[in-house]
């Protein structure tokens, strides 16, 4: 018995699509591991993550909000500062 062999298209939306899915997923992994690393005390590691994401997309508030926590537990406080700053004008509406 043979099996047919599956087809593969190359549509040009649907691998936009995909490259997106995929970064919006790697992004999430990043700020999770961020987060993880900021509640085991691996402020380092919660710092690359958090550039990683801001690398990709620099007006991420939630990773820069994290690499303000980050910062400040690391007692970077001017750094921390500048960070949360940055948040303040991404999202002046917020008040958390």
């Amino acid at each position: 018995m043979e099996f047919a062999k599956p087809t593969f298209t190359e549509d040009p939306k649907s691998s936009e699509e995909l490259a997106e899915k995929f970064k919006q997923t790697l992004v999430a992994a990043w700020l999770n591991i961020a987060l993880a690393s900021i509640k085991m005390g691996e402020m380092g590691e919660a710092i690359k993550c958090c550039e990683k994401v801001l690398e990709k997309m620099p007006d991420n508030v939630k990773a820069m909000y994290r690499k303000g926590q980050a910062l400040q537990q690391r007692k970077d406080f001017e750094e921390a500062i500048e960070a949360y700053k940055r948040v303040q004008e991404m999202e002046p509406e917020n008040k958390v």
